[in-house]
């Protein structure tokens, strides 16, 4: 399993709204405790996560967000063009077209 796909499945699991602990989720997803929290880390720039260490802690999507999955709206060839033209950009409009990107597959 890749990361992309490791990264939905956390967040399908976030989205049934109960607290879960970073090392139930690395069982359930075969990956280390590192590997869910570098997950997390990457997502909550882009998602409303919430971790609480300690006793009673854990990881959970914000109270009141609504997590919906969504059908890609660029297709493969799309991608690659986008992709191909921030890469002789450079810069921040490569950073913008990126997070574009990865917002529309």
């Amino acid at each position: 399993m890749g990361k992309s796909e490791r990264q939905d499945k956390i967040k399908r699991i976030l989205a049934k709204g109960q607290l879960v602990i970073a090392r139930e989720l690395a069982k359930r997803l075969c990956v280390t405790t590192r590997t869910i929290m570098s997950d997390i880390t990457e997502l909550t720039k882009d998602y409303p996560i919430e971790t609480k260490a300690g006793n009673g802690g854990g990881i959970k999507f914000a109270d009141g967000y609504e997590y919906k999955e969504h059908t890609p709206v660029l297709d493969a060839k799309e991608v690659k063009f986008l992709t191909e033209a921030a890469t002789h950009m450079g810069g921040e409009h490569a950073d913008v077209i990126m997070g574009v990107i990865k917002r529309l597959t």
